[in-house]
Order: structure tokens, then C-alpha cells, then sequence
């Protein structure tokens, strides 16, 4: 089977800028971020963009000032190829041309050989904001864990798609935007319009085919 999630939604954006990826990682180009389109286990799909350097900055930029409380992301984790979810994610917005922090996420390296998986994150805000341009900043693994073939060296960061929210979402409002389309593959677990049994973000979507669905 092929796993995969996918999203939809979210305040419409103008521009993601950042730091170009690694050549051999690179996606889909500009659209990679924003195209609500699942990410997949293999870091070859063209749902990727792969770093590796120290700080990435995001910044999304809307077509007016409005209201935000949360900003999703998701990325990629595969230990066998040296990619590591970060350090640290910080979320930072524009207040009258002054960027200030809004909220910030820490990462813990588990022990687990085999571990890969895609996952969403959210980072909500302490209020709502009013703006129009958003930066996450994300540290990626500074210092691969000496349990892991590559210690002490740098950790790769794929990430897949980029979201901002005028809602703080909670568990069951991020599930309700990783549902299944009608036009994908038979999706094995969960069942489509199915309500969130285990805490998100455990639950990844299971499909009966190594075909993937290209948008919800």
C-alpha cells in the first residue's frame, strides 16, 4: 500500500519565498508549498523540498492584512536517509513592519531505526493576529543523535505543504482538512467522512494503491 495525506483550505497566499532546495529535491517548483497536494513516504516524490543548512525561513505573504491564529506545515521524517523532523520551529508575523514572534514549537529525536512517516504540525498563536505577511522559521537537526550511522553531522528537513489559518485548529479541524478524495485510490483506513478516534496527528491515510491522489 502507499500512504499518503492530504489537506485543503486554508487563507489564500500571494507568495511563498524561501532558500532554494537541494537541486535533486526540489519538488514541483513555487507551487510545492501550496498545491494541497499529499505528501508521500518517498522522499523522490515531487511533493518535496529538501534542505540542508541550518535555518530555512517561509515567508507567506497574503493579498491584504487580515486575521491569523496558526500556521500548519508538514514534513517528512526518514531516519535511514538522514532526514530528521527540526530542532525548532518559530512562527514569526508583520506588526506595523516589525516581525514579531507568535508562537514556537520543539522537536525530540526518538530512537527508532525504522521510523518514517509523514506529519502534519501545527503552531497556533497565544491571539489572533491582523497581517499580511507570515515567516516560519525552521532550525533543522542541528546534530544527528549519536544513536543513528550519522551522528554529529547535519539532518536533512523535507517539507510538503504550507498553511496559514484564521482559526487556532484544533485536533479534530486539522482532520477535517486531511479527508479523503472521492477521486483517489480506495482509501483502506480511515473511511472517508469517518470522525478522529485517535489523537491526530497519529492517523495516516491508507490506500490500496501505490497511485496517488493529486488533490482533495
Amino acid at each position: 500500500t502507499e500512504q499518503a495525506i492530504f489537506m485543503k483550505e486554508g487563507i489564500p497566499v500571494k507568495s511563498i519565498e524561501h532558500p532554494a532546495p537541494d537541486a535533486k529535491y526540489s519538488g514541483d517548483g513555487g507551487k510545492t508549498l501550496n498545491d494541497n497536494k499529499g505528501g508521500i513516504l518517498s522522499l523522490q516524490s515531487k511533493t518535496w523540498l529538501g534542505f540542508l543548512m541550518d535555518t530555512i525561513t517561509f515567508t507567506i505573504a497574503v493579498n491584504k492584512k487580515q486575521a491569523v491564529q496558526s500556521v500548519l506545515f508538514q514534513l517528512l521524517q526518514d531516519y535511514n536517509s538522514w532526514i530528521f523532523f527540526p530542532d525548532k520551529a518559530e512562527v514569526y508575523c508583520n506588526m506595523d513592519g516589525v516581525m514579531q514572534k507568535q508562537g514556537e514549537m520543539f522537536f525530540a529525536k526518538v530512537e527508532n531505526k525504522d521510523t518514517k512517516l509523514v506529519q502534519p504540525f501545527v503552531i497556533p498563536f497565544g491571539k489572533t493576529v491582523r497581517t499580511d505577511l507570515v515567516q516560519l522559521r525552521i532550525y533543522t537537526c542541528s546534530k544527528i543523535p549519536d544513536w543513528h550511522a550519522g551522528k554529529g553531522q547535519k539532518g536533512w528537513l523535507f517539507i510538503d505543504e504550507l498553511k496559514i489559518y484564521d482559526i487556532p485548529l484544533t485536533d479534530q479541524q486539522v482532520w477535517e482538512r486531511y479527508k479523503a478524495t472521492t477521486t483517489a485510490p480506495t482509501l483502506l483506513f480511515p473511511g472517508n467522512d469517518s470522525t478522529l478516534i485517535n489523537p491526530w496527528p497519529t492517523v495516516i491515510l491508507d490506500w490500496d494503491s501505490t497511485v496517488t491522489a493529486t488533490s482533495y
